[in-house]
């Protein structure tokens, strides 16, 4: 019975969504680092979407964040040089999307992953990668 009334509160609590942003990891000392990385946003679900307006399917766009760590010696633990740059955020990855699909409107049924790639602590790339469903026609008004 116990188990019934846990199960009953842990659903009737609210699901909480916490943003995880990252940036590109950078190691040793940073000589440069110039890069933006994701936040956290809400997007138009299907039923947000303007009247009037067509649905054009599936749509894709990433920005990508870039770091390059050097050691100053030979030794496994030898100190590192390192610097980043490049803008990994949603801003450009839209902008990415817009550039893509040309008069698109708006991207609604939004999907956010990150894809991070590192190469023998030398090179890291980190990736925004989104992906939603586009339309034409109507612009979604601003609230």
């Amino acid at each position: 019975m116990n188990f019934l009334v846990w199960l009953a509160s842990a659903l009737s609590q609210p699901v909480w969504y916490q943003a995880r942003p990252r940036l590109v990891p950078t190691s040793g000392n940073v000589v440069f680092n110039d890069s933006r990385g994701p936040l956290s946003s809400l997007f138009m679900t299907r039923r947000e979407i303007p009247p009037g307006s067509r649905d054009i399917g599936a749509v894709r766009g990433e920005s990508c964040q870039h770091s390059f760590a050097s050691p100053l010696s030979l030794s496994l633990r030898a100190a590192k040089i390192s610097g980043a740059y490049g803008n990994g955020g949603f801003k450009k990855a839209f902008a990415n999307i817009r550039r893509d699909y040309p008069g698109i409107s708006g991207v609604y049924d939004v999907r956010i992953d990150l894809r991070h790639i590192v190469l023998l602590d030398v090179y890291q790339r980190l990736c925004v990668e989104v992906a939603g469903r586009g339309f034409v026609g109507a612009r979604p008004s601003s609230k």
